[in-house]
């Protein structure tokens, strides 16, 4: 049992424990602590430009979507589009039901880059609200083009990359309480894992520091 003879591994189990316990009582005031305006608007969906198959998120009538186009990895995860663009269509008839080419993104600047370099995946924001004449069940295909440029290290140099992006993706309009059932999934999930984890761990902390303590030997 060498495992619990060791000083270090009580504080490691209950500092894991405890740290899980935040996080679960973070979950918690996300769901409770937040007006479901504030979830809707505060939920973020995520499309890798990576991926060959266009994903399916959800939407509801006149919600403000917050989209995240994750790519590739950059120093410090900073980045800059130009061109931004989102077009969104009817898939029956491929109707335009929405375009926005108004993205705000600063460029970058590599006097503000981290010192340590660090590489980060690049998360570029698209925000935009849905039409409000959209109908339960409607199905939409949505595609986001641009040019996003960004920092790498090369032998200890930054030069700028650069990605031409065509991201296509699908659209389900569903109802308000389809939308916060998908909204509140994750939370609810890490409440479900963290509370019960966290007090296994704080507990076997516990018993390790009550058996290190008898089987240590006196001074």
């Amino acid at each position: 049992m060498s495992f619990y003879n060791k000083p270090s591994t009580p504080l490691l189990l209950v500092g894991f424990g405890i740290l899980l316990f935040i996080l679960g009582l973070s979950a918690v005031y996300g769901l409770t602590g937040k007006t479901e305006a504030e979830l809707t608007e505060g939920y973020s969906q995520q499309l890798s430009l990576n991926a060959a198959d266009s994903k399916v998120i959800l939407g509801t009538a006149g919600q403000k979507m917050n989209l995240q186009l994750a790519g590739d990895r950059s120093v410090g995860g900073v980045s800059a589009a130009e061109d931004l663009a989102l077009t969104l269509r009817n898939a029956e008839n491929q109707e335009v039901l929405l375009q926005v080419a108004d993205f705000a993104s600063p460029d970058w600047q590599e006097e503000s880059l981290p010192s340590n370099r660090q590489s980060r995946q690049i998360l570029v924001p698209v925000i935009f609200n849905l039409p409000t004449d959209l109908k339960i069940g409607d199905h939409l295909l949505g595609e986001v083009t641009g040019v996003i440029r960004y920092p790498v290290e090369l032998r200890n140099d930054i030069i700028e990359n650069q990605t031409e992006i065509s991201q296509k993706f699908d659209l389900e309009i569903v109802s308000n309480e389809a939308m916060m059932k998908q909204i509140r999934q994750r939370p609810l999930l890490i409440i479900v894992l963290s509370f019960p984890l966290a007090m296994i761990l704080i507990l076997i902390g516990a018993r390790a520091e009550l058996y290190g303590r008898k089987s240590r030997p006196q001074a």
